[in-house]
């Protein structure tokens, strides 16, 4: 009875294997060759550094109003301040509101029609003047336009370049803003990556929730179905070769591809079931991971040493530290940031202005004090200031230690360099387990919980392969990861034949059935005794 039992349940494991199997193969094969495609391509944008160096460089030479003047004018209480150059004049940002500093004037962005759009476009990119043309208008994501910060300026426009490589851009009606770029590579490498791996299928991920309980199911389900596959797979290898084919043993019941999916899974199960699982865990399932990851606003205020005061940004010194900025670079953009209660002038040397480097590394950021600009412009703040920080922002709470990092640890870490270095990160004492990295390059503080790192490992260690000391090691990360992707390639691969033959005799066999309940009876005959006199009327020696 036991042992019949047991047979039972091995049986029923079989079927829930064979089935999800036949129903996910296609899913995880797309899985698998789109993710080789990620690691080298991604989805159609406009890089930051192309919209910095599209932008005129900063002439304050017209500005007349000073920031706080032209906020009180028009009764804006900002948080921030962003000085560039808008319509060939120089701007204040505040937030979401813009007011030119030569006038006073507000920005007016009133929407923007067909004309409009393509005057913007051609604006952009002035040598393609000639060719450019209007496309559509969007009220509703298309395939490029369905992440959240495209989605978020709906509805735009969509303009043709008409050059050679079918370049098309999105203008934002409500703001005038170029918001996606796509040509006719970026859109192939787009669709082989990121639409393939993330299922962004546009009749699907216009539903976020749909889109989003799609991905954890679909990575739950997948997950039961390679363990699974590796407990029968182990339970059916048999080492001593107990198995005949042609008269030889063999270690597989298997023969075809279902022999090579036997053994694929053996190999190759288990880094299936973390990359599937893992996939799962990159949309925040069941907010398991909602821990809140920013400052509080008294955080925040230890680092500016109090709410922004726009008042104090004097136009003269404004100019000035612009002018000291621009001697090393070109200024497209200007911050001010508040720091410690001192406000400072920020800028970025744009990308086309920096020189290569092999090893990459973060771009060039300089600052220089509003309130003394005469000693010249700096690149960090000192270390003694960081300490500071770290004793005040946690206040009452234990410090288990702090380590000026001259290194990226498992955390603070970029593979290209992006991140700056060094930085102070201090550990404390608390039930949340917080760690606070200090950048005294840009003033800012990184927080991480107990449950952001429990997620650096869940996801990125599993589903990236971020692992210490092969991840920045290329080729060797890229060997690896190609590697295992083949062999998931092969083990989704050698399911979809099979399954599709399965799939096929139990329709033949269903259409059988339904065909032999419509075959008229005999007159005066039982259908029963039809079926048999059919039967014995068959030729000695031939199949049922």
């Amino acid at each position: 009875m036991k042992a019949r039992q047991f047979l039972n349940w091995r049986v029923m494991l079989i079927l829930c294997h064979r089935w999800m199997g036949i129903a996910f193969g296609l899913l995880f094969l797309m899985w698998f060759v789109s993710g080789v495609a990620f690691v080298y391509w991604g989805m159609p944008n406009v890089s930051p550094g192309e919209r910095m160096d599209r932008q005129a460089e900063i002439d304050l030479s017209s500005a007349a109003i000073a920031p706080s003047e032209a906020a009180s004018r028009h009764n804006l209480r900002p948080g921030r301040l962003t000085v560039a150059m808008q319509d060939g004049r120089p701007t204040y940002r505040f937030g979401q509101s813009a007011v030119y500093a030569d006038t006073g004037e507000l920005v007016r962005r009133s929407p923007v029609d067909a004309d409009a759009a393509v005057e913007v476009v051609r604006r952009w990119v002035p040598e393609h003047a000639a060719t450019i043309r209007y496309g559509q208008y969007l009220v509703d994501s298309d395939q490029w336009t369905l992440q959240s910060a495209q989605r978020s300026q709906m509805p735009v426009h969509r303009i043709a370049v008409g050059d050679e490589r079918d370049t098309y851009y999105y203008v934002a009606e409500r703001t005038g803003e170029i918001v996606m770029k796509t040509d006719r590579a970026s859109r192939l490498k787009g669709f082989a990556s990121g639409v393939l791996h993330w299922v962004y299928f546009t009749p699907l991920r216009k539903h976020g929730y749909a889109w989003n309980q799609f991905i954890v199911w679909s990575s739950f389900a997948g997950a039961l179905m390679c363990l699974l596959g590796l407990v029968l797979g182990l339970q059916r290898l048999s080492p001593r070769a107990k198995f005949r084919r042609r008269g030889k043993p063999v270690h597989s019941p298997y023969s075809g591809l279902l022999g090579w999916h036997h053994y694929s899974g053996l190999l190759f199960g288990l880094i299936s079931f973390t990359w599937v699982l893992s996939g799962g865990f990159s949309v925040n399932p069941f907010g398991m991971f909602a821990g809140g990851s920013g400052l509080s606003a008294a955080q925040r205020n230890v680092i500016s040493g109090g709410p922004f005061d726009v008042a104090r940004v004097e136009l003269d010194a404004l100019k000035e530290g612009a002018a000291r900025l621009a001697e090393h670079f070109p200024i497209k953009e200007i911050d001010v940031l508040q720091f410690r209660g001192d406000l400072y002038l920020t800028a970025t040397r744009p990308p086309s202005e920096r020189e290569p480097v092999p090893a990459g590394g973060p771009p060039e950021r300089r600052m220089i004090s509003l309130t003394h600009p005469e000693r010249g412009t700096f690149t960090r703040f000192d270390a003694a200031v960081m300490d500071e920080i770290a004793d005040e922002i946690m206040v009452g709470v234990p410090v288990r230690d702090r380590q000026w990092l001259y290194s990226y640890d498992h955390y603070y870490r970029s593979r290209d360099g992006a991140r700056p270095l060094p930085v102070l990160r201090v550990r404390y004492e608390d039930e949340r387990g917080t760690w606070l990295y200090f950048d005294p390059h840009t003033g800012s503080v990184s927080l991480l919980h107990r449950q952001n790192r429990v997620r650096r490992w869940l996801y990125n260690a599993l589903h990236e392969l971020d692992i210490p000391y092969i991840y920045e090691r290329r080729p060797l990360w890229d060997i690896l990861v190609i590697g295992l992707s083949i062999g998931g390639i092969v083990l989704a691969g050698t399911t979809l034949w099979p399954g599709f033959k399965r799939i096929g005799r139990h329709l033949r066999r269903f259409g059988r059935r339904l065909s032999s309940r419509a075959r008229p009876r005999a007159a005066g005959i039982p259908l029963e005794v039809t079926a048999r006199r059919s039967q014995d009327a068959k030729p000695a020696g031939s199949r049922s």
